[in-house]
């Protein structure tokens, strides 16, 4: 429930739902989106822009009462370093009681944003939904601009090693994300188009929760990284036995591994292991190279389940514990087979 102000008033017509917001005091929305947890700052009077010489996002704030005092014009705004030491800068800035509202995104409002831009947009958005599932409700609202914007909850860091950043048309035409370190214009702001950010009808945030977004987005928004082979590196075995045999038995099943199917990828890895931990105890390959080449193969095996990949933990174990079995069973190249 909304603490304090009014809720939309209902919908006009636009494919949004574009509820109207009752309430145009921009000093009283920012208090309360705050006291909702939202960290909010203030942008240019119709404007996207922060103000000039400040901080901008990094200023961004769920304290109700700093988010009235500002808007008030009763504290000042935190001011950037300067850029040169000629630069000659303003005493302070104040905002003014008609300053648009901005919202970081990210951690400190618990949210990320995705950003459909237009006609176009919707349909990018409908074709990727088409291809992989339905996208749950959420709080959404209607741009000045003729454009929609989808809040998410926020997910953190991903369980693949990423979190959501900021991307244009990444991956699919006028859809856009705002996450860490971006933000987004709230209603009832006013777009430089004279039109104003409004709440869909229902779908405002104190109406209903940013739901979490479905792991096929989260992977679209963030795929994962893709981790290139580590180099080979390889040394002859201490007793100067060629580490020509080693480095193709290593690259053989690094390739192996990488490339392991799901249901079999356990199996892949630790037999794998098991034969280079031979070459290992035998002296043909140097430990640490051959365990950060199988641990950089198993990284890039593919899970089936996106909320269980395979992490460097995971991989090094298993590769460890195969090393260690190795041991007692050290293998050396065959004669003729050193280079």
């Amino acid at each position: 429930m909304r603490p304090g102000g009014a809720g939309p008033a209902g919908g006009d017509g636009r494919g949004w739902g574009g509820g109207v917001s009752g309430a145009l005091d921009l000093a009283r929305e920012a208090h309360d989106y705050a006291a909702l947890g939202l960290a909010v700052f203030p942008l240019q009077p119709g404007q996207k822009k922060p103000y000039g010489f400040t901080t901008g996002l990094k200023a961004a704030s769920d304290d109700p009462a700093l988010a009235a005092a500002r808007w008030a014009g009763r504290a000042s705004l935190p001011m950037r370093e300067k850029k040169s030491a000629d630069e000659r800068m303003p005493r302070g800035v104040v905002a003014q009681p008609t300053s648009n509202i901005g919202m970081a995104t990210g951690a400190a409002s618990r949210c990320w944003v995705l950003d459909v831009d237009g006609p176009e947009g919707i349909e990018s958005l409908l074709a990727l939904a088409a291809a992989n599932g339905r996208l749950p409700a959420t709080v959404r609202q209607h741009t000045g601009g003729g454009g929609g914007q989808l809040f998410y909850r926020w997910p953190g860091t991903l369980p693949w090693g990423v979190e959501i950043r900021n991307g244009v048309s990444k991956f699919a035409a006028h859809l856009d994300v705002r996450g860490a370190g971006g933000y987004v214009v709230l209603p009832p702001s006013l777009h430089p188009s004279g039109r104003r950010y409004e709440w869909a009808e229902g779908c405002a945030p104190w109406e209903i929760e940013p739901a979490p977004a479905p792991w096929w987005l989260l992977r679209i928004v963030a795929p994962p990284v893709e981790r290139p082979p580590a180099p080979a590196v390889y040394r002859d075995g201490p007793r100067g036995t060629g580490g020509g045999y080693g480095q193709g038995a290593l690259d053989a099943a690094r390739a192996e591994v990488a490339h392991a199917p799901a249901g079999k990828q356990n199996e892949t890895l630790h037999r794998n292991a098991y034969g280079i931990g031979r070459l290992v105890a035998g002296g043909e390959l140097d430990r640490g190279e051959a365990l950060r080449g199988l641990v950089s193969a198993g990284l890039s095996m593919a899970t089936g389940d996106p909320r269980r990949p395979w992490t460097e933990r995971d991989v090094s174990d298993v590769v460890e514990r195969a090393f260690q079995r190795a041991q007692g069973d050290p293998k050396r190249a065959p004669e003729g087979g050193r280079s």
